[in-house]
């Protein structure tokens, strides 16, 4: 079955993978290579075929990305966020499962799913002008879901990556929050604006 699907013989692997996965030694090998030709729009046979890979093979960054796609796609938000999540705690240093993971919790237009990975990846070990960035844009749409929620993460940016980021202050500013703004500014103030900003800043906050 692995050779052949080496080979993209994608009907006659799938077939010697069944016909393993039905002997009497009900081969592991024979679940992984099923769980890998699996597509992942066919929906609860995916995610079974999946989840069963991940019991005889262990669990993987590889199959944190499968099943997230398909609970995303079965509608499934929250589950989907936790393997997305589990996928970032694998790959903490790759910059394509922290994007998969915003990318998916923005998609389901889930305030809950969208503001728990936002919270649960400020912290994460990322360069912190892509991090900022990629929380920024999520944190627009956010907004949109649940005002209190994005004021919390706006809050929790600030505490984790702070205010020098361009993107990140604009997107925490507009978020519609009196004592997050003055947050904000004053952390942007003890941050080093420049002089030049100073001045209306501290006017602002005084206002």
């Amino acid at each position: 079955a692995e050779l052949l699907a080496g080979f993209g013989e994608v009907e006659g692997a799938r077939r010697a993978a069944e016909f393993a996965a039905r002997s009497e030694e009900q081969q592991p090998r024979a679940y992984v290579v099923l769980a890998k030709l699996v597509n992942v729009t066919d929906g609860r046979l995916a995610q079974a075929m999946i989840e069963r890979a991940v019991e005889v093979s262990g669990i993987s960054a590889m199959w944190c990305e499968r099943l997230a796609k398909v609970l995303a796609l079965l509608g499934d938000a929250p589950s989907a966020v936790r393997w997305a999540r589990r996928r970032v705690a694998l790959r903490p240093g790759e910059p394509e499962a922290a994007q998969a993971l915003v990318d998916l919790a923005v998609k389901a237009g889930d305030a809950t799913a969208l503001s728990d990975a936002l919270a649960w990846l400020a912290p994460q070990p990322q360069p912190t002008r892509m991090m900022a960035e990629r929380i920024a844009i999520a944190l627009e749409a956010l907004i949109t879901l649940d005002v209190a929620r994005a004021a919390a993460i706006g809050r929790r940016a600030l505490d984790v990556l702070g205010p020098r980021n361009a993107v990140l202050r604009k997107a925490i500013g507009s978020v519609p929050d009196s004592k997050l703004h003055a947050l904000l500014l004053e952390r942007w103030l003890a941050a080093g604006a420049p002089a030049a900003e100073r001045g209306p800043l501290l006017l602002e906050i005084a206002s």
